[in-house]
């Protein structure tokens, strides 16, 4: 059987494990989205993505309010998602091609990747964001 890590350095065979893992990932929030959502285009590939963000979640705005410079973000009929202001717990927003994206911007009804931990079942189930993309 071959196998890749034979082949290539250790270093590379991460490299390219990450980068698998990562195509897996956008292939199957594309997948789902499209499935949940009729007429969505989302095309994106994303690299120099940290492990520790995971894969992204799909969502779109139902509501927004701010509290304390952070932007709360409804989504899925009730799950609340914080963005935080402080660019040391999220990542400044950015569009899948890397332009920076005023939070401003983010409007009822946008749709967002976004990496956080997995929503608890708590209601309203809450979650702040590590890294958020507009599509």
């Amino acid at each position: 059987m071959f196998r890749i890590r034979d082949v290539l350095a250790n270093e590379e065979a991460n490299r390219m494990n990450k980068l698998i893992l990562m195509i897996m990932s956008i292939m199957f929030v594309s997948s789902v989205a499209a499935t949940s959502v009729s007429a969505l285009d989302v095309s994106a590939v994303f690299v120099n993505i940290p492990q520790e963000h995971m894969s992204p979640w799909f969502h779109i705005v139902d509501r927004i309010a701010t509290d304390n410079g952070d932007l709360r973000v409804m989504v899925d009929g009730g799950a609340i998602i914080t963005i935080s202001g402080d660019p040391d717990v999220t990542m400044p927003i950015t569009t899948p091609t890397g332009q920076s994206v005023d939070r401003s911007e983010i409007k009822e009804g946008s749709k967002l990747l976004m990496w956080h931990e997995a929503l608890p079942p708590s209601y309203p189930a809450q979650a702040t964001a590590t890294r958020v993309v507009v599509l």
